[in-house]
Protein backbone atom coordinates (compact mmCIF):
# COMPACT_ATOMS: atom_id res chain seq x y z
CA UNK A 1 0.00 0.00 0.00
CA UNK A 2 2.75 2.27 0.53
CA UNK A 3 4.71 1.70 -3.31
CA UNK A 4 1.02 2.61 -4.64
CA UNK A 5 1.03 6.36 -2.31
CA UNK A 6 4.83 6.61 -3.85
CA UNK A 7 4.01 6.06 -7.03
CA UNK A 8 0.73 7.87 -6.91
CA UNK A 9 2.34 10.98 -5.48
CA UNK A 10 5.76 11.15 -8.12
CA UNK A 11 3.06 10.43 -10.79
CA UNK A 12 1.44 13.94 -8.96
CA UNK A 13 4.65 15.28 -8.88
CA UNK A 14 5.78 14.89 -12.52
CA UNK A 15 2.49 15.73 -13.47
CA UNK A 16 2.71 19.09 -12.28
CA UNK A 17 6.01 20.04 -13.14
CA UNK A 18 5.29 18.59 -16.50
CA UNK A 19 2.30 21.75 -17.04
CA UNK A 20 4.01 24.65 -18.87
CA UNK A 21 2.78 27.64 -17.39
CA UNK A 22 3.63 29.87 -19.95
CA UNK A 23 0.93 28.63 -21.89
CA UNK A 24 -1.67 30.04 -19.43
CA UNK A 25 0.08 33.58 -19.08
CA UNK A 26 -1.23 36.69 -20.14
CA UNK A 27 0.77 39.03 -21.83
CA UNK A 28 0.59 42.70 -20.53
CA UNK A 29 2.09 44.40 -23.27
CA UNK A 30 1.67 42.80 -26.40
CA UNK A 31 3.46 44.71 -29.03
CA UNK A 32 4.48 47.57 -26.95
CA UNK A 33 7.22 49.30 -28.57
CA UNK A 34 5.56 49.31 -31.72
CA UNK A 35 1.83 49.98 -30.15
CA UNK A 36 3.11 53.59 -28.87
CA UNK A 37 5.27 54.33 -31.41
CA UNK A 38 2.30 54.75 -33.94
CA UNK A 39 -0.13 56.13 -31.06
CA UNK A 40 2.73 58.80 -30.68
CA UNK A 41 3.16 59.36 -34.46
CA UNK A 42 -0.81 59.31 -35.15
CA UNK A 43 -0.85 62.14 -32.61
CA UNK A 44 1.77 63.95 -33.92
CA UNK A 45 0.08 64.00 -37.55
CA UNK A 46 -3.14 64.64 -36.28
CA UNK A 47 -1.62 68.04 -34.79
CA UNK A 48 0.47 68.48 -38.21
CA UNK A 49 -2.61 68.58 -40.62
CA UNK A 50 -3.55 71.57 -38.88
CA UNK A 51 -6.45 70.36 -36.58
CA UNK A 52 -8.68 73.35 -35.98
CA UNK A 53 -8.74 73.01 -32.37
CA UNK A 54 -5.93 75.40 -31.33
CA UNK A 55 -5.79 73.61 -27.60
CA UNK A 56 -3.78 71.15 -29.35
CA UNK A 57 0.09 71.69 -29.45
CA UNK A 58 3.41 70.21 -30.05
CA UNK A 59 6.06 71.70 -28.25
CA UNK A 60 10.19 70.93 -29.23
CA UNK A 61 11.82 69.51 -26.21
CA UNK A 62 14.09 72.21 -24.02
CA UNK A 63 17.05 70.25 -25.32
CA UNK A 64 16.84 71.16 -28.61
CA UNK A 65 16.86 74.35 -30.92
CA UNK A 66 14.53 74.78 -34.00
CA UNK A 67 17.98 74.37 -35.72
CA UNK A 68 19.62 71.19 -35.89
CA UNK A 69 18.76 67.29 -36.39
CA UNK A 70 14.96 67.46 -35.06
CA UNK A 71 12.94 64.80 -35.26
CA UNK A 72 9.01 63.80 -34.69
CA UNK A 73 10.13 62.32 -31.16
CA UNK A 74 11.48 65.50 -30.43
CA UNK A 75 8.06 66.74 -29.64
CA UNK A 76 5.70 66.63 -26.97
CA UNK A 77 2.36 66.88 -27.39
CA UNK A 78 0.06 69.00 -25.10
CA UNK A 79 -3.72 69.29 -24.63
CA UNK A 80 -4.34 72.35 -22.85
CA UNK A 81 -7.30 71.77 -20.57
CA UNK A 82 -7.38 74.83 -19.12
CA UNK A 83 -5.75 78.41 -18.88
CA UNK A 84 -3.87 80.00 -15.94
CA UNK A 85 -4.02 83.70 -15.57
CA UNK A 86 -0.27 83.90 -15.39
CA UNK A 87 2.25 85.33 -17.89
CA UNK A 88 5.57 83.72 -16.27
CA UNK A 89 6.54 80.19 -16.70
CA UNK A 90 8.76 78.07 -14.63
CA UNK A 91 12.31 77.96 -15.90
CA UNK A 92 15.06 74.87 -15.72
CA UNK A 93 16.46 75.75 -12.72
CA UNK A 94 12.82 76.46 -10.52
CA UNK A 95 10.91 74.48 -8.11
CA UNK A 96 7.17 73.84 -8.80
CA UNK A 97 3.89 72.51 -6.80
CA UNK A 98 1.82 70.53 -9.37
CA UNK A 99 -0.69 67.93 -9.18
CA UNK A 100 -0.51 65.40 -11.63
CA UNK A 101 -1.77 61.84 -12.79
CA UNK A 102 0.30 59.45 -14.67
CA UNK A 103 -0.84 56.75 -17.21
CA UNK A 104 0.37 54.69 -19.74
CA UNK A 105 -1.75 53.17 -22.54
CA UNK A 106 -4.14 51.37 -22.79
CA UNK A 107 -3.00 47.60 -22.32
CA UNK A 108 -4.40 43.81 -21.94
CA UNK A 109 -5.09 44.41 -17.89
CA UNK A 110 -5.84 47.93 -18.40
CA UNK A 111 -7.95 49.00 -21.00
CA UNK A 112 -7.80 53.15 -19.54
CA UNK A 113 -3.72 52.83 -19.33
CA UNK A 114 -2.54 51.67 -16.02
CA UNK A 115 -2.03 54.68 -13.64
CA UNK A 116 2.00 54.54 -12.88
CA UNK A 117 2.04 57.57 -10.43
CA UNK A 118 -0.41 60.42 -9.24
CA UNK A 119 -0.74 63.24 -6.56
CA UNK A 120 -4.44 61.83 -5.16
CA UNK A 121 -6.79 59.00 -5.60
CA UNK A 122 -9.01 58.17 -8.66
CA UNK A 123 -8.77 57.58 -12.07
CA UNK A 124 -8.45 61.43 -13.04
CA UNK A 125 -6.97 64.25 -11.56
CA UNK A 126 -8.97 66.33 -9.27
CA UNK A 127 -7.91 69.75 -7.99
CA UNK A 128 -9.77 69.61 -4.96
CA UNK A 129 -8.70 66.39 -3.44
CA UNK A 130 -4.99 66.17 -5.24
CA UNK A 131 -2.51 67.21 -2.86
CA UNK A 132 0.17 69.18 -4.58
CA UNK A 133 3.81 67.68 -5.23
CA UNK A 134 6.73 69.80 -4.79
CA UNK A 135 9.93 69.38 -6.70
CA UNK A 136 12.68 71.33 -9.18
CA UNK A 137 12.07 71.27 -12.81
CA UNK A 138 15.19 69.45 -13.62
CA UNK A 139 14.50 66.89 -11.23
CA UNK A 140 12.08 65.08 -13.86
CA UNK A 141 12.12 63.32 -17.52
CA UNK A 142 13.09 65.64 -20.41
CA UNK A 143 9.18 65.78 -21.37
CA UNK A 144 7.60 66.76 -18.30
CA UNK A 145 10.10 69.37 -17.92
CA UNK A 146 9.72 70.58 -20.93
CA UNK A 147 5.73 70.43 -20.56
CA UNK A 148 6.18 72.68 -17.45
CA UNK A 149 8.51 75.21 -19.10
CA UNK A 150 5.62 76.24 -21.13
CA UNK A 151 3.01 76.28 -18.50
CA UNK A 152 1.31 79.40 -16.46
CA UNK A 153 0.49 79.37 -12.93
CA UNK A 154 -3.14 77.94 -12.89
CA UNK A 155 -2.66 76.17 -16.35
CA UNK A 156 -4.42 72.16 -16.71
CA UNK A 157 -3.03 70.12 -19.73
CA UNK A 158 -2.89 66.79 -21.16
CA UNK A 159 0.43 65.89 -22.32
CA UNK A 160 2.11 63.09 -23.63
CA UNK A 161 5.86 62.00 -23.66
CA UNK A 162 7.00 59.85 -26.59
CA UNK A 163 9.56 57.34 -24.74
CA UNK A 164 12.85 59.06 -25.78
CA UNK A 165 11.80 61.95 -23.98
CA UNK A 166 10.66 59.72 -20.57
CA UNK A 167 11.85 56.49 -19.85
CA UNK A 168 13.60 55.08 -23.38
CA UNK A 169 14.06 51.62 -24.05
CA UNK A 170 14.60 50.37 -20.84
CA UNK A 171 11.96 51.76 -18.49
CA UNK A 172 11.57 51.62 -15.00
CA UNK A 173 9.86 50.05 -11.88
CA UNK A 174 6.71 50.12 -13.24
CA UNK A 175 6.78 51.36 -16.69
CA UNK A 176 7.90 49.32 -19.57
CA UNK A 177 10.37 50.31 -21.97
CA UNK A 178 9.09 52.62 -25.10
CA UNK A 179 6.19 54.02 -23.14
CA UNK A 180 4.20 56.89 -23.95
CA UNK A 181 4.02 59.06 -20.81
CA UNK A 182 -0.06 60.30 -20.53
CA UNK A 183 -0.04 62.90 -17.78
CA UNK A 184 -3.02 65.20 -16.76
CA UNK A 185 -1.21 68.06 -15.17
CA UNK A 186 -2.09 71.07 -13.44
CA UNK A 187 0.68 73.92 -12.37
CA UNK A 188 -0.81 75.08 -8.95
CA UNK A 189 2.84 76.97 -8.49
CA UNK A 190 6.36 77.85 -8.67
CA UNK A 191 9.58 79.45 -7.64
CA UNK A 192 12.80 81.09 -8.54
Amino acid sequence: MKITHIIFFLLCCLFITSCDTADNTIEEYPDWQAKNVKFFQNLLDSIDKGQKDKSWKKILTWTKTDSGNVSSTDYIIVHKLHLGESDRCPLYSDSVKVQYLGRLLPSTSYPQGAIFDQTGTGTKLDPDTYVPAKFAVSSVVIGFSTALQHMHKGDWWQIYIPYNLAYGESGTSGIPGYSTLIFELRLVDFWR
